[in-house]
């Protein structure tokens, strides 16, 4: 019984250890994405800078990443689709 109850401990052992390492890579991620994004966050003309270096890179950035650029045109489309439901709610003259 004692055998079986050693086995049992390192295994839990082993289960936590996996646990902490894990959680341990995600806590360290998630500092430093954070540091990062706060420190561009605070300099953002560095990316100004990285994208007159390429004009690849200034394309994928304004195009590709950045979602800003898109909700104007999401927008429009919602405001188009109110209109045509709000005129079918409309009976006929």
């Amino acid at each position: 019984d004692l055998q079986i109850l050693r086995g049992w401990k390192r295994s839990l052992q082993g289960i936590t250890n996996n646990i902490f390492s894990a959680l341990f890579v995600l806590q360290v991620g998630f500092t430093l994405g954070n540091v990062l994004g706060m420190y561009l966050a605070q300099n953002y003309e560095i990316c100004f800078f990285f994208m007159f270096v390429n004009s690849l890179i200034l394309f994928f950035f304004f195009f590709r990443f950045c979602s800003t650029l898109k909700v104007p045109n999401i927008s429009k489309k919602i405001e188009a689709f109110k209109k045509d439901v709000e005129a079918r709610k409309k009976p006929p003259e």
